[in-house]
């Protein structure tokens, strides 16, 4: 009799580890489609932003750009935690701030712009190049950028995405001291 419950209590442990194994192994698999299909949602974004920085003169549509825009905020509502995604919608409204000649329009879309660039940086604090796109989105706004600038230039003193960002149009120029 004692061998038969020694005998169950194993077999019962042994179910109890198998089912454990179970349920961590569909966690990881549906975290695994999770990020699979928000990276799928935000593919066409990345596509037009590379497209757009492969050559800026011949600008992106609005169909374009409103397609990209929802794919990567799909991409968000699926992971609200990843500061990817975040900065990809910021870069796709200063896109288009840069493209709208209307200054009233461009300041709505450098505000939004910021507006995910924040969400970012309280994601991933120690981000360069988020740094620096705040710092164009504020300038864009007509507020001083100095404070991100300096942030951008102390986290990524030598990455190139920084240093291109830094030397835009809009924030070319400007020294500020550190």
């Amino acid at each position: 009799m004692r061998i038969e419950v020694i005998c169950l209590r194993r077999s019962v442990l042994n179910l109890m580890g198998l089912l454990i194994v179970v349920l961590i192994y569909g966690a990881l698999a549906s975290e695994g489609l999770l990020l699979r299909e928000a990276d799928y949602a935000a593919s066409y974004g990345r596509q037009v932003l590379f497209q757009w920085d492969s050559d800026s003169s011949s600008g992106v549509s609005m169909a374009a750009w409103r397609a990209a825009r929802k794919g990567t905020e799909r991409a968000i509502e699926l992971l609200p935690s990843s500061p990817v995604y975040q900065d990809q919608l910021a870069y796709l409204y200063i896109l288009r701030a840069r493209q709208t000649p209307d200054q009233g329009l461009s300041k709505i879309f450098y505000s939004e712009a910021a507006n995910r660039s924040l969400v970012s940086l309280k994601l991933r604090p120690q981000h360069g190049w988020a740094w620096a796109m705040y710092a164009e989105e504020l300038s864009g706004l007509g507020l001083d950028p100095c404070d991100a600038m300096v942030q951008a230039k102390h986290r990524a003193p030598y990455e190139m995405g920084v240093a291109s960002v830094l030397q835009n149009r809009s924030l070319n120029g400007m020294h500020c001291s550190e």
